[in-house]
């Protein structure tokens, strides 16, 4: 989970899992929202081809998945402007899709 414009330049660590994120605040007219249940809750998220992860706002998270513990994550995303993006804590969790 991370915070919208929480960029930053560090060096990276060997330890970092590295992974191409293309657009993390891009907002489109041809975005497709896909139906899910995460947790047995039924929410819908934007479906993002171009993304290793799935990425979603803390209080999204804490909303539909209070019971699921998160941990700390050495994942380090970039942008497609080689902009690193450092999640704040990572969970995993059941996904099923609706449609």
């Amino acid at each position: 989970m991370c915070f919208e414009d929480e960029l930053t330049e560090e060096p990276l660590l060997e330890e970092d899992e590295l992974y191409m994120v293309y657009d993390v605040n891009a907002i489109s007219r041809s975005e497709i929202s896909v139906p899910l249940k995460i947790q047995n809750n039924d929410c819908s998220m934007q479906l993002d081809t171009g993304c290793a992860l799935s990425l979603a706002p803390m209080c999204f998270f804490k909303r539909l998945c209070p019971d699921v513990d998160m941990t700390p994550t050495s994942v380090v995303l970039f942008t497609y402007t080689d902009e690193t993006v450092h999640p704040l804590e990572e969970a995993y969790v059941k996904v099923e899709y609706l449609g």
